[in-house]
């Protein structure tokens, strides 16, 4: 270490050129990456559409940015109509980027598997770098094996595979976390703060992860470097990263304030409700009920003891677990990356499950919040493999594979399930809308990804949860956003039977007609839903009067 406190190279680079033969693991896991999510998303029997009605209102807003309309829901109302009814800006510009015309499911989900195959590439590439950087004569490393185990292991994923197929901003926010973390790694600091910012703005619960990555690389190297000024320089170029995080979710929180006046998009008023969240016990449960029994590698308990092997040989310095020449093994100075991925994995799961309400029944839905930090225990677990005796490793490994096999088309079958649920309750509704009514009706909706998108563009949807309408999202009592509802003037309702026998407080309705999903399996214990499309014939008299004095 030179006395101005800079390192002349970063440790993944320290063992030089990487042998071009190796680069073929992260080129490999790509393809079968590519292959299996084709796969996942279209073979089978089952129909062509998303698992969830959010990927449609992320749709919507990307169609509005794309016919010139900006980030409008109802285009008519631009340009003072904006609203910030979707999450993931970065995924909006993409999807508006992106071909998707005349239907978009196939496209979208095709985009969804390409991105896929590069987080698997780049974890590959990850497990390559750090396996090279730790491999000498002495102390021999499998390393094309290694980093096409961990390129592998992503392309498998059934959290993974289930995101890149859903429609949502899951694929692009993996993607862009392991990007920042190689880059890190590789000390390129541009580039870091770059894909930092942008991964901020794919999915907010980003910047956690970044900051516990940076916390631990920063204060290892700052204790590493001489007490000066040079070097305590050095050592904040770790917060690049987080900072370009911080700067995008800055981004994020002024446009919103610009548009509605409120810090954060509607949906986190809406679904998180402010401030109130269901703590760490509520988050605690609903990872142990719905998050972790679909990762091979903590379900099986052996990619639990490779990520042990892999950060105790890496942070007692002591070198491999079996020689894997007759020389005995050799002391290794001691790292913090493998650290510094687990530390950033679990601050990301953690600070997703504290940050907002969750119900141990709902399944995809709000298991998404956690996929996109999936690709990171596949790069440790890898370098973990090398550590162990090659007996133990087969145990420890053996259960992973057989859980992956059997939770990838188990994890199919439910979203084939949840896919044919957003068909019957949103897509056959919004259809069924566009062919019989008015092109200029006004219709009130609870699902308001596909009632927007596939109904003509005079048409005026009214979100009556207010995910799209922030008057209504930020009403300050159920009473209230009636009172909105009321002044929208609907003529008609598409509602679940719960909500449609709540508001028929409100108005005169006459049913229309009604969809049904027998077995509506967005929970845990699938049960029928019925949505109701109902004419409103009038406003009950006694709102109508409650509503003009307020």
């Amino acid at each position: 270490m030179s006395e101005s406190g800079e390192r002349p190279k970063p440790d993944v680079d320290e063992a030089g050129p990487i042998p071009r033969r190796e680069l073929w693991a992260p080129r490999i896991s790509v393809v079968i990456a590519l292959a299996l999510a084709i796969a996942y998303a279209f073979m089978g029997a089952g129909v062509h559409e998303f698992c969830l009605d959010d990927a449609w209102i992320h749709l919507s807003y990307a169609k509005s940015l794309r016919l010139g309309d900006g980030l409008s829901y109802n285009p008519g109302d631009y340009p003072g109509g904006w609203e910030t009814g979707f999450s993931s800006p970065l995924w909006v510009a993409l999807l508006a980027a992106w071909p998707t015309d005349p239907d978009p499911v196939v496209p979208v989900k095709l985009l969804g598997a390409l991105l896929h195959a590069a987080t698997a590439g780049l974890a590959s590439m990850i497990a390559l770098e750090l396996a090279s950087a730790r491999a000498s004569i002495e102390r021999p490393i499998p390393v094309m094996s290694t980093a096409l185990l961990a390129g592998i292991l992503c392309a498998t994923s059934p959290t993974l595979l289930q995101g890149a197929s859903s429609g949502m901003e899951v694929p692009l926010t993996t993607c862009l976390v392991l990007a920042c973390l190689r880059a890190c790694l590789r000390e390129q600091w541009l580039l870091a703060g770059v894909t930092g910012f942008a991964a901020e703005l794919a999915r907010p619960e980003v910047l956690g992860c970044l900051v516990g990555f940076v916390a631990v690389a920063g204060l290892v190297e700052l204790s590493r470097r001489p007490r000066t000024w040079a070097g305590v320089r050095a050592s904040l170029r770790w917060t690049t990263p987080a900072l370009g995080a911080a700067l995008g979710l800055g981004a994020w929180v002024l446009y919103c304030q610009l548009v509605s006046g409120w810090a954060w998009p509607n949906t986190a008023y809406v679904k998180i409700g402010g401030a109130q969240t269901g703590g760490l016990g509520e988050g605690l449960a609903y990872l142990s009920a719905q998050v972790l029994p679909w990762q091979p590698w903590f379900a099986g308990v052996g990619g639990l003891a490779l990520i042990a092997a892999a950060l105790w040989t890496d942070l007692s310095g002591k070198g491999v677990l079996e020689p894997r020449t007759h020389a005995p093994a050799q002391p290794t100075t001691r790292r913090w990356q493998l650290l510094a991925l687990v530390v950033a994995y679990v601050v990301g799961m953690v600070g997703t499950a504290v940050s907002r309400p969750l119900n141990p029944d709902v399944l995809f839905f709000e298991a998404r919040y956690f996929a996109i930090f999936a690709a990171i225990p596949p790069i440790v677990i890898a370098l973990g493999l090398t550590r162990t005796h090659r007996v133990l490793s087969l145990v420890l490994v053996l259960p992973i594979a057989l859980l992956t096999g059997l939770q990838i088309p188990a994890a199919q079958t439910l979203q084939r399930a949840q896919e044919r649920g957003i068909v019957l309750l949103h897509g056959d509704p919004a259809r069924h809308a566009s062919a019989t009514l008015p092109d200029d009706a006004v219709i009130a909706v609870e699902g308001a990804g596909s009632m927007r998108y596939r109904t003509p563009r005079t048409m005026t949807i009214v979100d009556a949860l207010g995910l799209n309408d922030a008057e209504i999202a930020h009403a300050e009592s159920d009473s209230a956003k009636a009172c909105v509802l009321v002044r929208r003037q609907p003529e008609y309702l598409v509602m679940p039977e719960q909500i449609a026998a709540a508001l028929a407080k409100v108005f005169e309705l006459r049913v229309i007609t009604e969809f049904v999903d027998p077995a509506y399996a967005q929970v845990a214990e699938p049960h029928e839903v019925r949505v109701l499309l109902l004419e409103v014939v009038a406003v009950r008299p006694r709102w109508a009067e409650r509503c003009a004095n307020q």
